[in-house]
């Protein structure tokens, strides 16, 4: 079963890829990753390791596929992802739950900033 889903797969690539230079596209990579991607209904989050940000009212905020704590303080949490920073600006922050792969801060959150 494994080898007939590569072999599709290498198939779906060399089209794609054939298309990228019928196309002359400048970024063939991108394109090319983001149509195997959408034909074969592949997760993103895990292809290209986006985080995914879930907000729960003003008192919670889930974060999968983070890297890292930057700055930990009751009105200011620095949480690193893949390719920018998640600034939480609130009162009484705290990080209720921490894993490898997910953290969960709670408190008031006021506002939520990327850089």
């Amino acid at each position: 079963m494994n080898l007939i889903i590569n072999k599709i797969f290498l198939c779906i690539e060399e089209y794609l890829r054939n298309l990228c230079i019928e196309l002359n596209m400048k970024n063939k990579e991108t394109l090319l990753n983001a149509n195997i991607i959408n034909t074969c209904q592949l997760p993103k989050d895990v292809i290209w390791g986006a985080s995914i940000i879930s907000i729960t009212g003003t008192g919670e905020l889930t974060i999968e596929n983070f890297k890292g704590i930057i700055k930990y303080h009751p009105e200011l949490i620095i949480i690193q992802c893949k390719n920018y920073q998640v600034n939480i600006i609130g009162d009484n922050l705290i990080i209720e739950m921490y894993t490898k792969e997910e953290i969960k801060v709670t408190g008031t959150i006021f506002e939520i900033k990327f850089s």
